[in-house]
Parts: C-alpha cells; structure tokens; sequence
C-alpha cells in the first residue's frame, strides 16, 4: 500500500512540475538609441494659422433653413493634407445640423493648396483638425 501511495503522490508531483509555464523573458536592451523625428505641419498660404480660418470665414454662406430655425453651432472637421498640398478625405468629427455641416465640408474642400507637411524633410500626408463656428 506504501508503495502506491509513494508512486501515487510521485506521479502528482511530477505532473505538477510539468504544468508550469515556462517564464517570460524581457528582451535586454543594450543602448538605446535616440531618433529624430522632425515634423513639419501643413501650411496654409504662408504659415499664418488664422489665415485659414480668415479664408473660410469669408467664403461660408450661412444655409437660409438654418439661419430661419436660428440653428447655430460648431462644426469639427478632420481632412488630410495630401502631399501635393491638396485637401482631401473631409470627415464630420462633431455636427451641427445637416445644411451647416454640409456648408462647412464645402468650403474646406474648395481650400486653396496648402503647402504639404513632411516628416524628416520628406513630403507626408497630414491628418487636420479644424472648427468652423456658425453663430447667427
């Protein structure tokens, strides 16, 4: 009966030990090595940052059903700046009210070519984020 028990209780115990994950090695890291990453924004006509927002404020036309409902608001827009300079790939982050987004979508895509952003001094498509107010 010994004889089983001790075989019996060998064989949990190796069974145990056989169950067991193997521990996780971390990489070493020998140096680290610094990067350097220059990025350079869009520009839009010169670099000015509020003359986008001067040029849309003059091209906007407020839609007459909204101005009659007294619907007022601020769009966000996500577009990309493509590296040819031209504005693409418009989306609605936060809407207004349907006439209002769509009067903001088409004055940011009629924008004049920005100058493209790079990233180490090569020419690379830029995601934007840009508002336009409607207040009546």
């Amino acid at each position: 009966m010994k004889k089983i028990l001790v075989s019996a209780l060998f064989v949990l115990f190796s069974l145990t030990a056989l169950c067991q994950e193997p521990p996780v090695v971390e990489p070493q890291i020998d140096s680290l090595e610094q990067l350097d990453v220059v990025r350079v924004a869009p520009k839009f006509k010169g670099g000015d940052p509020d003359k986008f927002r001067k040029w849309v404020n003059r091209h906007i036309a407020y839609p007459k059903d909204a101005l009659k409902k007294g619907i007022q608001g601020t769009v966000i827009l996500n577009f990309a700046v493509d590296v040819d300079g031209t504005v693409k790939d418009i989306n609605i982050v936060s809407g207004v009210y349907e006439s209002i987004d769509a009067e903001a979508v088409r004055v940011v895509s009629s924008s004049p070519k920005w100058e493209c952003g790079t990233v180490n001094g090569r020419p690379q498509k830029v995601i934007y984020t840009f508002s336009v107010e409607f207040i009546i």
